[in-house]
């Protein structure tokens, strides 16, 4: 059972605007904007609040707009100086998103900087950011080669922020699911990248519709519990023109179909957009199974934040069904005991 205050907060998602607040609890909204990072959508209702209550979202809708504003001036420079040292990286969300996608980079909201690198680069762009004022933020020390080659094996990012210049980035090797596809298959996303103006800056990216894939399979590998990826969905889904049946036939390749279908269905029931063709059949061969996992989503998206030991396991149940067959199981399964003992013992 959700509460009024959801009810108002999700009608806002779908352009339903509520002509009063009575009876909604604006802080629990407040939290509702903030943990989905969406006050790019909260200036429709802030008429309807007290002067006092307004100033606060004011407030901090305006500090989110302004973070996005300088992160975004900081990209290019990242990027010239790691091609500087030999060294490719397409940002990944962020930034270069928000342009595409929302053609303003303070309507969508970032708190670092997601660039993807090939495995073999990351050795050589850690040493360059960490002499050039960056720490290490997760994990929090460095490894040994032996520790580093373990890490990777079941982690696929490393955080770093330099706060001189107030930005955290994250470096991604992968997209390392145990089970779904071998690392090399990944190297797909790479294929026929596009660019992109940002301000003086011409930025290589992901195409379209390897974009729109990544952002598919990121939002449900969280299981979309931050609203924010879904919204991305929903947007690419009206916004761009995509070729559907390659995106799913690139999907399948990389045995994340589920996954990208469970993103579908999630765009049309929280912002009502339309499914595309293209996808009706798989759609309608998995339905039994892709409503679990939507279940299982939805549950995580109007649960609380920070899930309790049931929401673990609907989590663990959410990656146990993406694909048949107990060998993939048990990848999953080891995949998370190493993920956890790298947390509690090695990474501290």
């Amino acid at each position: 059972m959700i509460s009024k205050t959801q009810q108002v907060f999700l009608d806002i998602l779908k352009g339903d605007i509520p002509s009063q607040l009575e009876g909604v609890d604006t802080n629990e909204l407040f939290e509702l904007f903030r943990r989905h990072r969406l006050f790019s959508l909260a200036p429709v209702i802030l008429d309807q609040l007290n002067e006092e209550i307004r100033q606060k979202w004011k407030q901090t809708i305006q500090s989110r707009t302004l973070k996005s504003l300088h992160y975004t001036s900081l990209l290019g420079g990242i990027l010239q100086n790691l091609k500087k040292e030999g060294i490719d990286a397409l940002p990944l969300k962020g930034p270069v998103l928000a342009q595409t996608l929302y053609l303003d980079t303070g309507q969508r909201q970032f708190r670092d900087l997601d660039l993807y690198l090939k495995r073999e680069d990351i050795d050589a762009a850690l040493n360059f950011l960490l002499k050039s004022g960056y720490e290490l933020l997760s994990p929090k020390r460095k490894f040994s080669r032996k520790q580093w080659n373990y890490y990777y094996r079941y982690k696929y990012d490393v955080g770093l922020i330099n706060r001189e210049l107030g930005v955290v980035i994250e470096l991604h090797i992968g997209l390392y699911y145990p089970g779904l596809f071998e690392a090399s298959k990944q190297n797909h996303l790479w294929k026929a990248p596009e660019v992109v103006q940002m301000g003086q800056t011409r930025v290589s990216s992901m195409n379209r519709e390897n974009t729109f894939l990544y952002l598919s399979i990121h939002g449900a590998h969280h299981l979309y519990f931050r609203l924010f990826w879904l919204r991305d969905i929903a947007e690419g889904l009206r916004q761009w023109d995509l070729d559907h049946r390659g995106i799913l036939e690139a999907a399948k390749e990389l045995k994340v179909e589920r996954l990208l279908m469970v993103s579908i269905l999630l765009a049309n029931s929280f912002f009502e957009i339309e499914i595309p063709e293209a996808y009706k059949s798989q759609l309608a061969r998995e339905e039994k199974r892709l409503n679990k996992l939507t279940r299982i989503c939805t549950n995580a998206i109007l649960g609380p934040e920070i899930p309790g030991l049931q929401g673990k396991l609907e989590r663990l149940n959410f990656y146990l069904n993406l694909q048949p067959g107990m060998k993939y199981r048990w990848l999953v399964l080891e995949n998370f005991f190493h993920r956890w003992f790298i947390r509690k013992f090695l990474d501290r």
